[in-house]
């Protein structure tokens, strides 16, 4: 789970990016909200004499470097026909920092994200493969009986080994009946095919478990996401009842572009101008409407206004004389 820091994250993704290594980490959750987390590393001398030499450490051994990122040694155990020492680290969660690993948790449900999952997204992007690993196991102990999952479930606890395959993007657990079989989605702060020129929020809601919450195809930490910069927004949301939804919207904060200036001309002008984001609603000169590449050769005093389709307007007064 995400709470490791420093040192501690180092040597699990280290690990984790080692050949024939094995990684479990286990959660328990107590009835007061609170939490420990357990990490379990196994490595063989081979592959702890190999990482010594990688992380650049000369002269301090395996043992050594695990001592003092917190892990205990716990002994030896042969797996695979192979002896492997046994690491073990322990930290302790406050009840916050414990619901701060799910994107919800309540008496009905509790939904966390995959990838959420301890160093997922820290090892792919160092380059290791979670499948080089002999095993790589997590594990959640509630302090309730779980009534359905997405995963695998032993009375109050879930497992994964997360060597496999998952092909959602959120692991749930349910601790009342119907829960995962709501129906009920309501997606509220933006409107389909609509046009924003600030930041805007999206927000889900259900009663059931919302399993994907995905922005351009990129799956979120929460069942909301801000839109802060100019561009075609797609969220997609899905329920473990089956139910989706899909909204798309445009943020545009950018006024539209003219090649006029607000300045005299002393001969005729042709007006051009475009809006790359929404747009262009109207484009008025005194008043009256042109389409871009229009030339203007009267003298005179002119007010051109632009307005695109978010709502943005951009005014300039020129003159032409002759």
């Amino acid at each position: 789970m995400k709470k490791k820091t420093g040192f501690v994250a180092i040597v699990c993704m280290m690990l984790l990016a080692a050949q024939g290594c094995g990684f479990e980490e286990q959660m328990e959750i107590f009835s007061d909200g609170s939490s420990q987390v357990t990490v379990h590393t196994y490595s063989t001398e081979e592959e702890e004499n190999e990482l010594v030499k990688e992380a650049g450490y000369p002269g301090v051994s395996f043992s050594a470097m695990m001592t003092i990122s917190g892990f205990t040694y716990e002994g030896e155990e042969t797996i695979n026909d192979k002896v492997h020492h046994k690491y073990t680290y322990t930290q302790k969660m406050s009840a916050e920092d414990t619901n701060s690993q799910f994107v919800v948790k309540n008496g009905d449900k509790a939904v966390m994200n995959y990838a959420g999952l301890d160093s997922l997204t820290e090892i792919e992007e160092a380059g290791g493969k979670l499948d080089s690993c002999d095993f790589n196991r997590a594990s959640i102990k509630f302090p309730k009986n779980i009534v359905k999952s997405n995963v695998e479930v032993d009375a109050d606890t879930i497992k994964m080994d997360l060597n496999s395959k998952f092909s959602q993007d959120r692991i749930y657990v349910t601790f009342k009946e119907g829960v995962a079989e709501k129906k009920d989605l309501t997606v509220a702060g933006v409107s389909n095919n609509k046009y924003y020129k600030k930041n805007v929020t999206v927000k889900a809601k259900s009663n059931g478990v919302i399993t994907r919450f995905r922005v351009n195809n990129n799956p979120q930490e929460k069942d909301s996401y801000t839109a802060t910069s100019d561009g075609v927004y797609k969220v997609n949301i899905q329920l473990a009842s089956g139910v989706t939804k899909t909204v798309k919207f445009t943020v545009d904060k950018t006024k539209p572009t003219t090649n006029i200036k607000a300045k005299t001309y002393k001969k005729s002008v042709k007006i051009t101008f475009k809006d790359k984001g929404s747009g262009m609603k109207t484009a008025t000169l005194n008043k009256k409407k042109i389409k871009s590449g229009k030339t203007v050769r009267k003298a005179g005093a002119y007010t051109l206004v632009l307005k695109d389709k978010a709502g943005n307007s951009k005014t300039i007064k020129f003159k032409i004389t002759k």
